[in-house]
């Protein structure tokens, strides 16, 4: 059986940037940390999670932990990790045999999990007060000293994971040891011996700087990006030779006073096959990671959205060439119309069929588009636009409480080079994520089922996320001059023309789809509201 232990809470430096999680249940790549355990454990042993009797279990991590195969077991809070591995053994029954135990906040792709007794190590430069293991010495297991920090650094320490051959004993010692694990896994290993063994491929998620660094190994990147991090420098490259070309002149002729929401540009890079682009890499979190799988209250995300806000109104103080397309007729109708055909085809769907959405009928996916593009608004002027202003591509600074903004379009509709375009698209994409949930569906955190043209739908969802949401729609119409309907009609149409994007997976793609069908009623369901004067 292993044992992932995840029962107490994430430190203070953690949870102001992600609020109040167990380790195993931070961001990374667009993922929670267990998923990457589960990959790297046998997929025939028990695999147990520990968490914080108080944890709230999201009905949607429960459904993941279900399909993963692993068993959440709730401990109560307060207690010393040796006594935590003592009560979950004691709860699961356990006494016989072996147990291997992994640290929640740990991932080692290299993991020796068919060793006995054993403990591992990984070499580190850090000057954390870890935990080093000497076989040659009594005890073996010792804590490294702050003294020792300096002269120490470079050794190995423990890594995190640990393989005991008999429960029992590993109960019967770290009880002797009043449950201080390390004096238990000394007396432990006093009787049966541990065998030391390297892991190269361990990152180490406990605490901020690391988290951040590791993250950087595991994430995942489209496949049509190559990126590089090294030295504080991300190199982004592509075949897509005008995508890159276009980002990387939206980095370079951007205004001067909108440098500070962006990562420093270093340059474009120089490539006849794949071009590119290298800027600073900034050791941030995106807003999708902290919206799906964060635990911050609402007032910290109201501090977000003022400097989200700041971005948009500085951005619209640079007025575009009178010659910029802006017409919303283009940027959403023609291209929604064009997407739709191509989604028609791909999966024989009538366009003028009407659907039945948890059990209310709305109209086919032709009349949806015109009644939405009917309500977008008509602006008169352009400016400064990021083109994919989705959570995904923004990071927040607690530090300076900013925001710096990456991967932007810098594309017209005729796929020329430019950085100006329609301010509504901006605010559109931004709504998609906090109203439209686009976020919650990319990370696979829905429920859907169809028959035909019948679907169930459902989207996961909070009060914080609630409150949000209603804070975000206020200061749109109150700083921006957009309402909820406006919102709403234009987040259709992002919808409804990512469809055909997404053709690589059919169960995502109908997610899609519901989710076009859901905010079309939402808006149908607003009352009338007279044009301003």
């Amino acid at each position: 059986m292993f044992l992932i232990t995840s029962a107490a809470y994430i430190g203070q430096e953690f949870s102001s940037e992600f609020g109040r999680l167990p380790p195993a249940f931070l961001p990374v790549g667009n993922r929670r940390l267990y998923r990457y355990h589960r990959e790297v454990l046998p997929a025939d042993e028990r695999i147990v999670l520990s968490l914080p009797e108080e944890f709230a279990l999201p009905e949607y991590d429960r459904r993941i932990l279900e399909e993963l195969n692993i068993e959440p077991l709730f401990l109560p809070e307060g207690l010393s990790l040796g006594e935590s591995v003592i009560c979950a053994l004691n709860l699961l029954g356990h006494a016989n045999g072996p147990i291997r135990i992994l640290h929640g906040d740990t991932l080692i792709y290299d993991l020796p999990t068919q060793a006995q007794d054993a403990i591992t190590l990984s070499p580190v430069d850090d000057n954390y007060a870890w935990a080093i293991y000497n076989h040659e010495q009594t005890p073996p297991l010792s804590q490294l000293q702050e003294s020792d920090l300096v002269t120490r650094r470079a050794e190995s320490v423990v890594n995190g994971y640990f393989s005991f051959s008999d429960a029992r004993l590993l109960i019967q010692s770290i009880t002797r040891a009043r449950g201080n694990f390390i004096d238990g896994i000394n007396r432990y290993a006093a009787l049966k011996p541990l065998t030391p063994i390297e892991c190269q491929e361990w990152f180490d998620f406990g605490h901020l700087h690391t988290y951040y660094r590791s993250k950087t190994h595991v994430s995942t990147t489209r496949v049509f990006n190559q990126m590089a991090i090294q030295n504080g420098v991300v190199q982004k490259r592509s075949h897509k030779q005008q995508k890159m070309r276009a980002e990387a002149n939206w980095f370079a002729s951007l205004p001067t006073t909108l440098k500070r929401f962006t990562p420093n540009f270093l340059g474009a890079l120089d490539d006849d096959n794949q071009p590119g682009y290298a800027i600073e890499y900034l050791y941030l979190t995106s807003l999708n990671e902290m919206w799906v799988f964060g635990n911050l209250p609402a007032f910290v995300w109201r501090r977000i959205g003022a400097a989200c806000l700041d971005f948009f109104k500085e951005c619209r103080q640079h007025t575009a060439p009178a010659n910029t397309e802006i017409s919303a007729e283009k940027l959403f109708g023609e291209k929604t119309r064009e997407r739709l055909a191509q989604f028609s085809t791909e999966n024989q769907i009538d366009l003028d069929q009407t659907w039945q959405l948890n059990g209310s009928a709305v109209p086919g996916l032709h009349q949806i588009a015109a009644e939405a593009l009917a309500e977008i608004p008509k602006p008169e002027v352009g400016c400064v636009v990021h083109g994919d202003l989705c959570f995904s591509n923004i990071l927040y600074d607690f530090r300076s409480q900013s925001i710096k903004v990456i991967d932007p379009r810098g594309l017209d509709t005729q796929d020329n080079l430019t950085i100006f375009g329609n301010p509504d698209y901006d605010l559109a994409k931004f709504a998609h994520s906090v109203v439209g949930r686009y976020d919650f569906i990319i990370a696979g955190y829905y429920q859907l089922k169809q028959t035909n043209y019948q679907l169930e739908f459902t989207l996961p969802t909070t009060d914080t996320h609630d409150q949000v949401e209603a804070l975000f729609l206020t200061r749109s119409e109150e700083g921006l001059d957009r309402t909820e309907k406006q919102l709403l009609a234009m987040q259709i149409h992002l919808f409804l023309s990512m469809l055909p994007l997404h053709n690589d997976d059919n169960q995502r793609q109908m997610a899609l789809l519901a989710n076009a069908l859901r905010l079309y009623q939402r808006m149908k369901a607003l009352p009338f509201a007279e044009p301003k004067a």
